[in-house]
């Protein structure tokens, strides 16, 4: 099969060969379990250059430093075909910062609790990850902007791209959704459902604001 999906967690994809390096152990709370397939690290994925027609990363590329994450790129860009495309979820670093001053400033006027702290709610959270389970690599330690990533792509090869503010997994606007690819594969392609249909463009900006703003605000509130 050569389309796979890595760091995958709790996520089965079909029709993806489903990769993570960790199994699940108790007391993680931020994975809902491991489903993977094969258990691989991702710099020593078992699949020859140029022989990978998609490779979906959701939620990974924070938890690497900026090195590695420039690493992991040039790592992927040598296993995709000139038709292959690279899919990244992750926090867009703008926005966290702009809904984090929201939450924070929305939490004055919501109940205490140790779930709407800063570090614990939907934005701050992005800063710096899951800091409390006690797992090394569940915490954040780097947040790329759109551009930044873009460009980097760009250094490895992976010219042609896609930014879905509106993403298909994870909040709306506060992450984001970069398709890359050598061809004009990524200007075409369409991510998988995964929790909603990604959507890019003056639609997905417009959607992903209003919901990703929507949740910050209502997760302050409520229990969990």
């Amino acid at each position: 099969m050569n389309k796979i999906h890595v760091c995958c967690g709790g996520v089965y994809l079909q029709g993806y060969v489903n990769i993570d390096k960790y199994p699940f152990e108790a007391g993680d709370d931020s994975r809902s379990g491991c489903v993977a397939d094969v258990l691989a690290d991702v710099f020593e994925l078992p699949y020859a250059k140029g022989t990978l027609n998609e490779i979906i990363l959701v939620h990974g590329m924070e938890h690497f430093t900026r090195y590695d994450g420039l690493r992991l790129l040039e790592k992927f860009s040598e296993l995709l075909s000139p038709d292959g495309v690279l899919y990244l979820e992750m926090p867009s670093r703008n926005p966290v910062f702009f809904l984090t001053v929201l939450e924070r400033l929305t939490a004055i006027l919501a109940p205490s609790r140790a779930t709407n702290r800063f570090g614990r709610g939907p934005a701050s959270s992005m800063l710096w990850g899951n800091q409390w389970a006690g797992y090394d690599y569940e915490t954040h330690r780097y947040l790329w902007s759109a551009a930044e990533v873009v460009k980097a792509c760009r250094e490895v090869g992976l010219t042609k791209h896609a930014v879905f503010r509106y993403p298909a997994s994870h909040i709306p606007f506060r992450d984001m959704g970069v398709a890359v690819s050598k061809s004009e594969a990524a200007l075409r392609y369409q991510p998988p459902t995964i929790r909603r249909r990604a959507r890019k463009g003056m639609p997905g900006n417009v959607l992903g604001l209003g919901r990703g703003i929507a949740h910050v605000m209502a997760s302050v509130f409520r229990a969990r």
